[in-house]
């Protein structure tokens, strides 16, 4: 099989194969055999289309929000006289996810300032069951 042979000739050997994206391997190397060495022996075999390091990135999500800094809760780094790490350890679970479109949050709130240069843009309000009969009557 002459999958086998480009193997043998990188000294690799297959660990995964990927069912969506046809003949893409993950391939182990022995100790004695750099990336460099089994990327060049891959690419220099004409039934290997590309070879690349499988790379590992850290990602570190952090806002570009100017008032960041101030909001202590989501990263305590002692400033205004705080206790380092006590905080909700928002920049970690940014490095997680920063949400989607699809999730909505509902704030029972008659403080809520939805004119905040924060909120405004993205406050809703159920304009057709503001009749204040104390129903959810709209449908």
């Amino acid at each position: 099989m002459r999958r086998a042979e480009v193997h043998a000739g990188a000294k690799s050997s297959s660990l995964k194969t990927f069912r969506h994206v046809r003949n893409l391997e993950l391939v182990k190397l022995p100790p004695v055999v750099s990336v460099e060495q089994a990327i060049e022996s891959y690419r220099s075999h004409p039934d290997v289309l590309y070879a690349e390091p499988n790379y590992r990135l850290e990602l570190h999500a952090v806002p570009s929000d100017p008032s960041f800094n101030s909001q202590w809760h989501l990263q305590n780094t002692g400033q205004f006289d705080g206790t380092p790490g006590a905080d909700i350890k928002a920049v970690p679970a940014w490095d997680i996810t920063t949400g989607s479109d699809e999730v909505v949050v509902a704030i029972i709130d008659t403080g809520v300032d939805y004119r905040h240069h924060d909120l405004a843009a993205n406050m809703w309000r159920n304009e057709a069951d503001c009749v204040r009969n104390g129903l959810d009557d709209d449908g």
